[in-house]
């Protein structure tokens, strides 16, 4: 069976910092978005790193809402969960951010989730430059460090790049 593309992306308070935001989009190998979702907490961005209160907080226009990083993480993992099984999992760069979001959502209930996270977590970045300006390339209006425009953005890279090829069959 051919397995959809999860993609995923986060937004943290800085690097190494807290999420507040997620978005995930699962996408068929005939490139149509077939299930979505994005997610952001109500915490106040004090603990924001400079990087993030300009480039990231004025874009992030996202209606569904939790109040707790556990919430937002128990939001992506009933997602996740609900895709595992048909997806290969994706990120792009995913060190720091994504990678320690996956951490946390493990050790929330480690018993339960230690051996049930994304393995292995694939990475457009293997794949794609990362110096280009993924939302530029896809010549379609898209949020900079919006975690879903990111998702869209990611997976044009991805669909657009020679190794998809090898994958989407």
């Amino acid at each position: 069976m051919t397995k959809n593309i999860f993609i995923f992306d986060v937004e943290n308070t800085s690097l190494h910092g807290e999420a507040f935001a997620f978005a995930a989009a699962v996408m068929d190998r005939q490139g149509n978005i077939i299930d979505k979702i994005e997610y952001r907490t109500t915490k106040p961005m004090q603990d924001a790193c400079q990087w993030v209160r300009i480039n990231v907080i004025p874009n992030l226009s996202i209606d569904n809402q939790v109040k707790t990083g556990l919430e937002l993480r128990n939001q992506f993992y009933d997602f996740y969960k609900k895709h595992k099984d048909t997806c290969t999992i994706w990120a792009d760069c995913a060190f720091p951010v994504e990678t320690s979001f996956l951490s946390r959502v493990a050790n929330d209930d480690l018993e339960n989730r230690e051996f049930d996270m994304p393995y292995p977590l694939m990475d457009v970045a293997n794949f794609v430059d990362v110096n280009i300006d993924r939302n530029a390339q896809t010549n379609i209006p898209l949020r900079k460090h919006h975690p879903y425009d990111d998702c869209i953005a990611s997976l044009y890279a991805l669909k657009t790049h020679a190794f998809y090829q090898t994958i989407k069959n």
